[in-house]
């Protein structure tokens, strides 16, 4: 009954604003009595990568940085409650002690832990550099600038990284001209070449990069995404190249 109040309420507040929205209805009981079920829900509708509306466990509008250090207190979980204009609406449901249940709220924290890193990352300035690609030719942050500019993280044995090549390269040349795409790799410029005669990117590589990633930046999970404006500033992070096109479209109305 709770949750019924909750999206009915939102779903008022958004009629009056001419919003579209979408209500999921949730059994926490039935949800959280399986870990299996729980785990598969969590990873197919709670990405908090991408641009939410986040409630409490009191049903009150809190920000980002606040709903996701609630969660990392590690006594709650998250559930998908409703969209608006296609922007998911979470909630933190607290959850009673039980072993089942800590090592769900775990995996929340983690997840929690990883995207307040990558909001850390935001606003804050690209580090200058001046590298050869894997062909040979020489870039600096200067060449980047101007333009919004999408630079992918990643390392050959990393599966996620490749499986999204295919979409990386429709990306880039869907928005040739109005966004510029950069790989960094971790791994050495003669494995790549070798790679990447295989399997292409459509944009330049930038090989041994592990000093940047890692030990500047503190990556740890690839693939990943910064965004830079057009100065070569950090405006976002991402964990998917679904959530690159999406934060282009929805958030700097580029397509």
């Amino acid at each position: 009954m709770l949750f019924l109040v909750f999206l009915n309420g939102l779903l008022l507040n958004a009629c009056n604003r001419d919003k579209k929205v979408i209500k999921y209805a949730v059994n926490v009981y039935q949800l959280v009595a399986n870990w299996d079920v729980w785990y598969s829900y969590t990873y197919k509708n709670v990405d908090f990568n991408r641009n939410f509306i986040g409630y409490d466990q009191d049903s009150s509008v809190v920000s980002k940085n606040k709903f996701l250090n609630i969660l990392l207190e590690g006594r709650s979980i998250s559930i998908l409650v409703a969209t608006v204009n296609r922007v998911p609406v979470y909630k933190i449901v607290q959850l009673r002690y039980h072993p089942t249940n800590q090592s769900m709220t775990d995996v929340v924290k983690q997840r929690s832990s990883h995207e307040l890193f990558n909001v850390s990352l935001e606003g804050k300035w690209f580090p200058d550099f001046q590298m050869n690609d894997i062909s040979g030719k020489n870039y600096t942050k200067k060449d980047f600038q101007q333009k919004v500019t999408v630079v992918k993280n990643w390392f050959i044995g990393c599966q996620r990284c490749l499986e999204e090549f295919e979409s990386n390269n429709q990306l880039s040349r869907k928005l040739k001209g109005k966004v510029q795409f950069l790989s960094f790799a971790l791994d050495s410029e003669s494995k790549l070449i070798k790679f990447l005669q295989k399997k292409p990117l459509a944009f330049p590589t930038i090989p041994d990069q592990s000093a940047r990633l890692v030990d500047t930046l503190h990556f740890s999970s690839y693939p990943s995404y910064l965004i830079l404006d057009p100065m070569g500033k950090i405006i976002r992070v991402l964990d998917s190249i679904e959530n690159v096109q999406l934060y282009l479209s929805e958030n700097l109305q580029i397509n």
